[in-house]
């Protein structure tokens, strides 16, 4: 069993972290290297049973540009910027400006009010002075808070992490948490740029095994071929669009894992797996968390509501 309120050395956790201090070229250069070592690992393990069609189309790509000369302007690359960076759209973000503004806790609003904004998108809601991805993350990270009911919240595993940005606004709005996140190499990859170069201080690790146990207050990347080794007892776990776009082995898993025992279960993904683009259906993932929750609130998500690929949003809260 792993007992995150441990502290161990960072030689035991796989690659230590340069605490932000370099340049970004320097923390380019050094995942790089961490890349090497994580993908040697996952060739151990059968790509399939890991990897949707979907990102498998993508992986090559990704790791051309991991490979490439150290870009500050990855997230604008085609396939980055089309999988992973929210562009906003004006019903959506009206939406979340008025529930981030009106319809949270005081509690909450000090917690985001410790939020400011990358330089690595443009910042077009004013109302948050943030991207319009930055404003999204925040709704998903204030609606995760808001199911917990005062308690703060030490572990929080996000499952498929994007580019970083959710985790990246948890850690400022809950500086003491320790995050997990769950993710493809090529993508944790990305989110270890990111993180390094914007959150300066906070200790970022990449494993390339399971460790007997986490650094309280770390960020974590977590390759998804280790899930199984990972035993954390989850506050909150949260997955947005990500565990619809696995496989259904690493579905299994998450289920198996009972989403890590979390208090709170916050999840959005696409109804119907989004016809030809073959996404896993919503059905099995609703079944999962009625069965591991009393709680379960289902409802349609406020983001393409008007258009053909509709998408849900779940909560499930532990009684």
């Amino acid at each position: 069993m792993l007992k995150n309120i441990f502290f161990i050395s960072v030689f035991f956790l796989g690659f230590s972290n340069c605490l932000a201090d370099g340049s970004f070229e320097e923390q380019w250069h050094k995942a790089q290297k961490e890349y090497v070592t994580i993908k040697n690992q996952y060739k151990l393990y059968k790509y399939d049973l890991y990897c949707h069609p979907f990102w498998e189309k993508n992986r090559c790509k990704l790791e051309q540009i991991i490979n490439g000369a150290p870009n500050k302007n990855f997230l604008n690359g085609p396939v980055i910027s089309s999988t992973m960076v929210w562009r906003g759209f004006p019903k959506s973000n009206e939406y979340e400006e008025i529930y981030l503004k009106h319809c949270i806790s005081g509690e909450t609003k000090k917690k985001l009010k410790r939020f400011k904004d990358t330089n690595f998108l443009p910042h077009k809601c004013r109302a948050f002075d943030c991207s319009f991805g930055s404003l999204v993350h925040l709704f998903y990270a204030a609606t995760s808070l808001e199911a917990l009911r005062g308690k703060e919240p030490k572990n929080i595993v996000e499952f498929g992490g994007g580019y970083g940005n959710l985790a990246r606004i948890f850690k400022m709005m809950v500086p003491e948490s320790t995050i997990f996140i769950i993710d493809l190499p090529e993508l944790i990859v990305f989110q270890a740029i990111f993180l390094r170069s914007t959150l300066p201080g906070k200790e970022v690790i990449i494993h390339s095994k399971a460790p007997e146990s986490f650094a309280k207050g770390t960020i974590n990347l977590i390759p998804v071929y280790l899930l199984e080794d990972i035993d954390v007892k989850a506050d909150v776990f949260i997955s947005t669009f990500a565990i619809s776009e696995t496989t259904e082995r690493l579905q299994n898993l998450v289920f198996k894992k009972r989403f890590f025992d979390a208090d709170v279960c916050y999840i959005v993904g696409q109804l119907n797996g989004w016809g030809k683009v073959g996404f896993e259906g919503h059905s099995f993932i609703h079944s999962a968390l009625r069965n591991s929750y009393r709680d379960v609130k289902i409802q349609p998500f406020h983001v393409f509501l008007d258009g053909d690929f509709k998408s849900y949003e779940a909560i499930a809260v532990k009684n």
